[in-house]
């Protein structure tokens, strides 16, 4: 009773329940002191318990499972056998039956409503074990609650079901808190039955795909008793092993959360996610160390937030470890092909995403990695092969990956190593990757070539421009490709077309700022001074007409046009091959015209500036503008700085638009000097130049002899002249066709005094026949020339009048001699009739008087109209120069009275027929002697000597046949000459004289009798000097003669030899000058010049390398193949190198002595031994060849 003492209210409330609630009887008494007897300590109520059992013991379910529960551990204890009568009753078994059974269905309804279920398991769980392991109630349920009891889970299997479902929820929990995070949450609903779908629609993605397995899991097994899905009863069980093998020490948490994860991402799949699981739950090697288990689960982690970098992490981690099971393959393939798009492949999703996070080189390195990896796994499989694995793609991948270095070049040039979207564009193939049908690889291969082609060029640069507007969505691959293969084929003037177009079409123009502007923006003294700019964007209309002007340009080449149509197609702007409409015309001169005010306006009022401040401090102006960076726009300085080498020390500048050139006149002989009138005293000519560089105004010039120049006046021109008016004739026609640079006239002024006596006085056109050079100036062929010529005044076109009276004395003395006989045959190209040759010349005055100041001009006409023509006629006899000799040319040991001239050439035919018959290895020829009468002498200048035996123009007769007679002796040719009847026109100073010629032959000539000579063919003889001797004082022949011509025939071989030797070393020096003058104008070690140069200055580096170590074939070949043979010395080395050979192999001094004698003269400047320690060699080679039978004589 003491128990019942303690209990207090419980046992009243249980006394109250049996004996005074109801009738007494005996069941209630022995139950209430069954009651009494148990041991109930304070922490039980069992007397609670007792009365809500037996109250409703014919009524027990679900809700009475605490009574019951308690119920049945008091059963167990030892005082309870009374109880155990008094309870041990059929109503019971039934009450325990029903209550499981009620508490199976509550914990079905939990769990098909969404409500946590767990805790109403877990306490079914425990009452059914409690109740399956009693001894005294498990025998007395029925057989259907003993057979549930029998297969019901055991503890241990129910707290691991618990802690995967606790892990799982909490791992969706954790993953649904990310979601809301994120933003991942539907929009919501505007009706009340929406908003609850939507919020069921919710919870059920946020729920683990486990809880659903472990619930059906755990229906079909304890609450039903039915039939397990195969697929569920391989997972739980292999849930619960990996459960199991976990438990330890410390427990394997890594390889459960894995487990939990591979649960969720694979739900789809039921085969698939047993097949990782059973690999997670037997350890499998391929799992080992830990350290990968501890990857995988962070990957697995990482796929819940960021599926596509899990993926690639998860397709590295695999090729790591590069051995591993078919199931992770299979669960990587999965994850690739997710996120596909509408109408595009399986995974175009992750293939877009490695496309915009991966650069080029890194995306061809995974690609390849992922061949690798499924390289014969998809034949294998019969899932559909993603996006990112189609084999068209991989050979794209294997095509592309030759390019790399390309592409990662075109990044950093376009993003700065970033990613690109031009780059995206080509390794997609311009989105075809996905399925969406791409363009052809050909045409992203064509486009690579090129720019690996073209590196470090300008033209890469314009190619970068044009991949960078590549576009899947414009689909302008094509017009890409053809403007980059056109570009690569560019010349570098192109090039710059070609960036300044881009610009152009870019819309983007950067104007200079106004005078306002500029006044405004007042930089700081410290500040940097930049040209101030503004960009304008320029409207479609005017770039398009900018575009039309170049397509409609005729002086561009197709494919350029090609490559600007492009271009502006890549900026979807209009193309105007023909007409342009008049309102995008009138759109662009509207643009144009106030910036081109503007810029005019500035560009005068900065240029005023500048000189101001020149003209107050030069230098100081100077080092400002160079110091803040400020450009200097004196054109004139600008050009002055562009000068080649050759022409700066002859250019000086006088005045702001103001040069002068000088022209030194040493390329000009005597002879020439005189037919051209030129002073003997000058030695320079200047050319004075003003250029508006405004191109207001044309340009001016001057020509002026330094003999001649006082003060400087461009407006005013010298005296007439021959010389000056030629080159003025150039000069004006160079400044007619337009603005001439002074380079370019240097060249041009400087290129026509060297071949001044080949050239047309009018039009400039060369008239050299075979290389004999006319010495006399004069027109050519064209009538227009011979018209402008004509019309010159006579001091001009013949200065010898002035200069060399005699001559002109001589010619008119022929033609008036001539004219006397009335032969018309004897008067070459007559322009006049005989008569009228004897009436005017004797009505000319003495020429000896003529003053170089007399302008005949106007003095001829006063004695006959027609003077000047007789004049001109008799001057235009001969090509050549009628000159009397000096005392240099003059023979000797000829009477005092003999008047000698010189011829400096004949007729250009006589002199080429003549030099074709003179052999090319021992060219002789002989002096002869032709005397004949004075009326012949036109005829004989303007033809040469003419075979005129058996015809009426022969004056003797010709005893040993045909020919032209010619004598070794002087004297016996003057007894052929003629006696003239006559003392000549009345003023001449030649009248009453013979005429005797001095002829070269070729050979000896051809001799018939002792001292006669008759030449057949007419080009065997050439006529050099011309006698007049007194008609009484007969000449002898004179060895000095035969000297001077003897030694003139060796000068002009000697000279021509020297000046082919001089033309070689002027080509040289030229090309060399030019090569210098090539890196001079390159400003930047950047520019693609630069490159040239240097590889033509290490070739010729290669070649004097060649030469030094005695390669000489080697080294010529090179010369010959780089093209610059002139700018190294082959030939040089070549006859170093054979003398060289001879003092080794050949011992033998020849040739070396020969050297030595030839450049004497520079050995003894230099006090050099090296003659007389060959002369040595050579005695002792000699005083050797007596042993060894060598002759001496080497």
């Amino acid at each position: 009773m003491h128990e019942l003492r303690s209990a207090g209210s419980s046992v009243l409330h249980l006394f109250r329940q049996l004996v005074i609630a109801q009738p007494i009887t005996d069941e209630g008494l022995t139950l209430f002191e069954a009651v009494g007897a148990i041991h109930n300590p304070h922490s039980e109520d069992i007397y609670t318990s007792i009365r809500d059992v037996y109250t409703h013991r014919d009524c027990l379910d679900g809700e009475h499972i605490a009574s019951l529960h308690q119920l049945i551990h008091t059963f167990d204890k030892p005082s309870a056998n009374d109880l155990l009568t008094a309870m041990i009753h059929p109503w019971l078994s039934r009450g325990i039956k029903k209550c499981i059974w009620s508490c199976r269905d509550a914990v079905k309804e939990h769990i098909e409503k969404g409500l946590d279920w767990m805790p109403l398991a877990l306490e079914l769980h425990t009452f059914c074990i409690d109740v399956r392991e009693s001894r005294h109630v498990f025998p007395f349920v029925s057989v259907v609650t003993k057979a549930l009891l029998r297969s019901w889970l055991s503890t241990e299997q129910m707290d691991m079901i618990r802690e995967i479902l606790e892990v799982s929820q909490k791992q969706a929990s954790k993953n649904s808190t990310v979601s809301l995070k994120t933003g991942a949450i539907a929009a919501k609903p505007k009706t009340s039955d929406s908003k609850v779908n939507a919020t069921q629609q919710l919870q059920q993605s946020m729920r683990h795909p486990l809880e659903k397995i472990i619930e059906e899991f755990y229906i079909s097994r304890c609450l039903d008793s039915g039939k397990i899905a195969p697929e569920t009863q391989d997972t739980i069980e292999t849930l619960l092993h990996i459960w199991k093998s976990t438990v330890g020490n410390t427990i394997d948490s890594d390889r459960r959360s894995l487990a939990i994860l591979v649960s969720k991402l694979i739900d789809a799949g039921a085969t698939l996610r047993n097949e990782c699981l059973k690999e997670i739950a037997t350890g499998n090697r391929l799992l080992r160390p830990h350290s990968f288990i501890k990857h995988l689960l962070a990957i697995m982690q990482q796929y819940e937030t960021e599926p596509a970098p899990a993926t690639i992490a998860m397709t590295r981690l695999l090729t790591d470890r590069q051995a591993w099971t078919k199931c992770w393959k299979t669960l990587l393939l999965t994850w690739i092909a997710r996120d596909g798009k509408p109408g595009l492949a399986k995974g175009s999703g992750f293939l877009d995403y490695t496309l915009q996070s991966m650069r080029a080189a890194e995306w061809l390195a995974f690609m390849r990695t992922l061949e690798t990896l499924f390289n014969g796994y998809l034949e294998d499989t019969s899932c559909e092969v993603p996006a990112i694995l189609q084999p068209d793609l991989l050979a794209w991948k294997s095509r592309a990956s030759r390019f790399v270095d390309t592409l990662t070049k075109l990044e950093e040039r376009l993003s700065g190593g970033r990613v690109d979207a031009s780059v995206q564009c080509i390794l997609s193939r311009g989105g075809g990757g996905g399925g969406g049908g791409g363009a052809s690889s050909e045409l992203f291969v064509s486009i690579l070539e090129c720019l690996e082609e073209v590196q470090g060029d300008l033209r890469e640069s314009i190619m970068y421009l044009a991949v960078e507007k590549l576009s899947a969505a414009s689909k302008n691959v094509e017009v890409v490709k053809n403007c980059v293969c056109i570009v690569k084929q560019a010349t570098p003037q192109e090039q710059e077309l070609f960036k300044k177009i881009w610009s152009v079409c870019s819309g983007n123009s950067e104007i200079p700022e106004g005078t306002e502007c500029s006044a405004r923006a007042r930089p700081e003294k410290s500040a940097v001074v930049a040209a101030h700019t503004r960009k304008k964007d320029l409207s479609s209309a005017v770039r398009e007409v900018i575009i039309a002007g170049y397509l409609q340009d005729d002086n561009i080449r197709p494919n350029v046009k090609m490559a600007i149509e492009s271009i502006a197609l890549l900026f979807d702007l209009e193309i105007y091959k023909t007409d342009i409409p008049a309102a995008k015309l009138d759109e662009a001169i509207a643009f144009w015209a106030p910036i081109e005010a503007e810029i005019l306006q500035e560009a005068e009022r900065l240029d005023s500036l500048i000189k101001q401040l020149k003209q107050v401090d030069p230098q100081g102006t100077l080092r400002f503008l160079e110091e803040h960076k400020i450009p200097d726009h004196d054109p004139l300085d600008e050009e002055l700085r562009n000068l080649p080498l050759d022409a700066i020390d002859a250019v000086e500048k006088l005045g702001d638009n103001t040069v002068e050139i000088s022209f030194s006149l040493a390329v000009l002989s005597p002879l020439h000097r005189t037919v051209m009138g030129v002073p003997k005293e000058a030695t320079t000519v200047f050319l004075f130049l003003e250029t508006d560089y405004k191109g207001r105004e044309p340009q001016q010039y001057s020509l002026r002899l330094d003999c001649t120049m006082s003060t400087v006046d461009i407006k005013r021109q010298p005296a007439p002249n021959l010389f000056l008016w030629h080159l003025k004739r150039l000069v004006h026609t160079q400044l007619q066709a337009g603005r001439v640079g002074i380079a370019e006239l240097h060249g041009t002024v400087k290129a026509r005094l060297e071949n001044m006596r080949q050239a047309c006085v009018s039009c400039g056109r060369l008239q050299t026949s075979r290389g004999i050079q006319l010495l006399r100036p004069g027109p050519c062929d064209q009538k227009a020339c011979q018209d402008t010529w004509n019309s010159l005044p006579i001091d001009l076109r013949i200065p010898d009048i002035k200069t060399n009276p005699l001559a002109t004395d001589v010619l008119l003395a022929g033609l008036y001699a001539a004219a006397l006989t009335s032969r018309p045959e004897l008067l070459p190209g007559a322009k006049m009739a005989w008569i009228d040759v004897k009436k005017i010349a004797n009505l000319l005055p003495a020429l000896k008087v003529v003053k170089p100041s007399v302008n005949l001009s106007f003095l001829l006409p006063s004695y006959n109209i027609q003077a000047e023509r007789l004049l001109s006629w008799s001057h235009s006899l001969t090509p050549g120069i009628l000159a009397l000799a000096t005392s240099t040319t003059k023979i000797p040991n000829l009477p005092l009275d003999t008047v000698q001239f010189i011829l400096s050439s004949t007729h250009p035919h006589a002199e080429t027929a003549f030099t074709a018959k003179l052999p090319p290895k021992d060219p002789k020829t002989t002096i002869l002697f032709h005397g004949t009468s004075l009326d012949r002498l036109p005829g004989i200048l303007a033809h040469g000597l003419k075979n005129c035996s058996g015809t009426a123009l022969q004056r003797v007769g010709a005893a040993h046949g045909h020919g032209i007679y010619l004598a070794e002796e002087p004297d016996l040719a003057f007894s052929y000459t003629a006696a003239p009847p006559h003392v000549g026109w009345r003023n001449s100073g030649v009248g009453g004289m013979r005429l005797l010629l001095g002829c070269e032959v070729v050979g000896k000539g051809n001799v018939v009798v002792e001292g006669i000579h008759v030449m057949k063919e007419e080009g065997d003889v050439v006529v050099r000097y011309v006698f007049l001797e007194p008609a009484q004082d007969p000449i002898r022949r004179s060895n000095a003669l035969d000297s001077v011509i003897s030694k003139r025939g060796g000068v002009k071989r000697k000279l021509e030899v020297l000046h082919d030797e001089e033309q070689k070393i002027h080509r040289a020096a030229k090309a060399r000058l030019k090569h210098l003058q090539d890196l001079y104008e390159i400003q930047s070690l950047v520019d693609v010049r630069y490159d040239e140069w240097s590889r033509t200055r290490l070739s010729r580096l290669l070649v004097d390398c060649l030469l030094r170590e005695g390669y000489t074939e080697s080294a010529t070949h090179l010369a010959q193949s780089k093209g610059i043979t002139e700018l190294v010395d082959v030939e040089p080395f070549i006859a170093c190198h054979k003398i060289e050979r001879s003092l080794k192999e050949g011992m033998t001094t020849s040739l070396a002595l020969e050297w030595c004698k030839e450049h004497g003269k520079e050995l003894k400047k230099g006090a050099n031994m090296l003659e007389f320690e060959l002369r040595l060699q050579q005695w002792r080679m000699a005083c050797m060849g007596l042993a060894l039978g060598v002759g001496a004589a080497r």
